[in-house]
């Protein structure tokens, strides 16, 4: 079974994500109402399941990334309660599509700091600039004509606590074109030299441009039919199965033009070296691997922003 065939029944999320975040968008004008739709869905996930959840209580408004955060929370958080909380708020959200029972490659947000926003700023401001990176992510066609998204993702990744979780919701509205800059992908994008990695850390002010960048080069590395992988959610997906496997060197990175398929050669004989296979089915091709629903984790993609 090879990744480059079709959609596989883990990612099938993507679609209800794609529908829950364009009805969201209805709401950037409207955010009193979300604010009261998110209650209501509250109080019937609190009814269903017996015990409070956090809310927003004393908020006017709210982000659409901190929407989304409510059922992408907790490295403990089971699938079936995301599913539910998902199902509850897409069905006031007039969402058509069938809520997920599987969340492969999806990262999630601590619990204690899932807000897109910082409570004890401006919120009108902070949530004003999340609205805007969102629709821009949504209306993004292409990585060489990002200007627009580059300028409000660099303003949104000022707001207190956010920085390198915004990443996460990007990828959560459109995980055809955004990486997660969690550290198993890094690992994962070093270890097989599919891409320059351009941040040690969390995101430095202004760095909308490398993260663009980084975006690109990826999407452009994994057209190419000897990788594995060929999508950002099988490269996500990747990393998390390979988060306990030992750690690699790079490989002589050389310049940036040198890198990709021979460098990724050289590494894939190092791991063999090593002892190490790479994920693979009986064609040779990449095979996610997704834990039982039944487990503590939260779907097969639980790393959590800092």
């Amino acid at each position: 079974m090879s990744m480059r065939t079709g959609a596989e029944p883990q990612f099938t999320w993507t679609a209800f994500y794609g529908a829950f975040a364009k009805e969201l968008r209805d709401y950037k004008d409207k955010r009193t109402d979300l604010v009261g739709k998110f209650q209501q869905a509250r109080r019937k996930f609190e009814r269903e399941i017996g015990r409070p959840i956090p809310g927003l209580d004393g908020l006017e408004e709210i982000d659409p990334f901190t929407v989304m955060a409510t059922f992408n929370r907790g490295e403990r958080t089971p699938p079936a309660t995301r599913n539910k909380i998902a199902a509850a708020l897409g069905d006031l959200l007039g969402v058509s599509i069938t809520a997920p029972k599987r969340f492969g490659g999806i990262p999630t947000v601590d619990n204690r700091k899932s807000w897109f926003f910082d409570a004890k700023s401006d919120v009108r401001r902070d949530m004003g600039h999340m609205w805007d990176v969102f629709e821009a992510a949504l209306d993004l066609k292409s990585f060489e004509d990002a200007t627009e998204f580059i300028e409000v993702f660099n303003r949104s990744i000022q707001v207190v606590g956010v920085k390198r979780k915004m990443t996460f919701g990007l990828y959560w509205v459109r995980p055809d074109m955004f990486v997660a800059l969690d550290k198993n992908n890094k690992r994962y994008v070093e270890k097989y030299g599919l891409a320059r990695w351009p941040f040690e850390d969390d995101l430095p002010p202004r760095s909308g441009k490398r993260y663009v960048d980084l975006c690109h080069d990826l999407s452009h590395q994994l057209k190419h039919p000897k990788f594995t992988v060929s999508t950002i959610q099988e490269l996500s997906q990747a990393a998390w199965d390979e988060r306990d496997e030992p750690d690699v060197p790079p490989l002589n990175p050389g310049p940036p033009q040198e890198t990709g398929i021979a460098e990724v050669v050289r590494r894939s004989q190092l791991l063999k070296g090593q002892g190490i296979p790479a994920p693979q089915s009986n064609d040779g091709a990449f095979v996610p691997r997704d834990p039982p629903e039944t487990t503590a984790a939260a779907g097969p993609r639980a790393v959590e922003a800092e």
